[in-house]
């Protein structure tokens, strides 16, 4: 029994040390980011009535522009779920013949994995940026864009 309990308050100190320890980095890493980046906490506290202010001003909200704003919003919903949908129907093909158990020949899976990988290097902004020559700003660009992404 004696023994059983000073492994259980061995532990109990040990889990005290690496929670003490895990509050001072993050501490340390609060005050280096402070410092990197110019904030004053001291400045944040004695200004904390601003932000009460901010807060006072978004609440109730504004709706009078919601009438302009949903039709945009629905259109990235819609985008985001064919270039989804449209993206996952492609890629079925592709990861079947890239996998190595399905595909026995190394000259198909191969090029397959390698153009997978080269496409998944590349930001969604960026293919946007090459289909916006192709097809024009606007939806379709955006369906291919994250189609392929």
């Amino acid at each position: 029994m004696g023994g059983e309990q000073s492994v259980n308050l061995a532990k109990r100190r040990v889990a005290r040390l690496k929670l003490v320890l895990v509050i001072l980095f993050f501490i340390l890493l609060i005050w280096s980011a402070s410092k990197q980046t110019g904030v004053s906490i001291a400045e944040l506290l004695a200004n904390i009535s601003n932000m009460g202010a901010l807060i006072d001003q978004m609440f109730p909200p504004d709706w009078s522009y919601f009438n302009y704003i949903t039709q945009a919003m629905l259109e990235t919903i819609r985008m985001a779920v064919l270039g989804t949908t449209f993206g996952g129907l492609a890629a079925i093909p592709f990861a079947l013949l890239a996998s190595r158990n399905i595909v026995k020949t190394k000259w198909v899976y191969v090029p397959f994995r390698f153009i997978m990988n080269l496409i998944r290097t590349i930001p969604e902004l960026l293919l946007a940026a090459l289909f916006v020559p192709i097809f024009g700003i606007g939806f379709v660009s955006g369906i291919f864009a994250l189609g392929v992404f």
